[in-house]
């Protein structure tokens, strides 16, 4: 089992120490001696972080603090903390500061400051919470259905209304018999370029298992899912709690074994057992891909 405490401590020191050079991520992945999938997922899974996130808040946070101490050109600090433009700089800046930097300068405050990470991972304590999984080899698979952007902050609401739009569907056309919905989480390698926000939005695909021969219905979308080994969790409730299932997989399952997360579609098994209204009692399958 990895130590990830000393890994992504180790990390942390390196980016710091590089702050104002080019840093490849997978030459901080090689460093922490994992994949770069993997480390991204577990930087972002212990820390909150996604890791080029990180990086970038720290340069505009030392930007920030250079800005009120001195009295450096705005296109000199551009460059210096590696930013192509001075104009992608003050976006960036406003972003983060919510003010552009000549603002920033005449309040003369440090605020929204990142510093340097210090890595403590203590395991949370839930209540003794835990999540039933195996691991399973999975062949290709062929999944029609349809498919459709998610905005971040109506992720549960939006899945949920899929389903059900799915299952009326379903019926009332007779695609298949088998009642399982299949859920599909498409693997973007743009997932950790910067720091999620409410607003972010991301494709998200429900349907359900075919031949790969079939003809695909009208209004409906045939995708073709990799060979892929799973750890299939079983989550407990509705949509609406998936964040303890991920914390607890992202943190204290990963810290238990020796697998490693791969850069593939999530799948997700939606049978009878599921019930948005019935949270107590509504159970699914999410299937996270890894690598051994």
């Amino acid at each position: 089992m990895a130590d990830y405490q000393r890994i992504l401590q180790g990390s942390v020191n390196l980016i710091e120490r590089k702050l104002l050079e080019d840093i490849e991520l997978e030459d901080v992945a090689e460093h922490a001696g994992l994949s770069l999938y993997h480390f991204m997922r577990v930087f972002a899974g212990f820390t909150g972080y996604t890791l080029k996130g990180y990086i970038r808040q720290r340069r505009l946070s030392e930007a920030a603090s250079e800005i009120l101490s001195s009295e450096t050109y705005i296109y000199d600090l551009s460059e210096k903390y590696g930013f192509t433009t001075v104009e992608a700089f003050i976006r960036a800046f406003k972003k983060q500061f919510k003010l552009t930097p000549q603002e920033y300068r005449k309040q003369n405050q440090l605020i929204y400051y990142i510093p340097k990470m210090r890595v403590q991972i203590c395991l949370p304590d839930q209540g003794g919470f835990m999540v039933k999984y195996q691991i399973k080899e999975m062949p290709p698979l062929t999944v029609i259905g349809k498919k459709q952007k998610v905005r971040s902050s109506e992720t549960s609401e939006t899945i949920d209304r899929m389903i059900a739009e799915f299952r009326e569907l379903n019926h009332k056309n007779n695609f298949t018999r088998d009642e399982t919905i299949v859920g599909i989480c498409f693997h973007d390698p743009r997932f950790f370029d910067q720091q999620p926000a409410p607003e972010d939005e991301w494709w998200y695909m429900i349907g359900y298992l075919a031949k790969n021969e079939d003809n695909v219905p009208e209004g409906l979308v045939k995708y073709q899912v990799s060979a892929q080994r799973y750890a299939v969790f079983t989550h407990p409730g509705n949509l609406s709690n998936l964040g303890k299932t991920y914390r607890y997989i992202c943190i204290d399952w990963i810290s238990s074994v020796d697998h490693e997360f791969a850069p593939a579609d999530e799948l997700n098994f939606y049978d009878n057992r599921y019930n948005a209204q019935q949270a107590d009692s509504s159970e699914y399958e999410l299937y996270i891909p890894i690598l051994k």
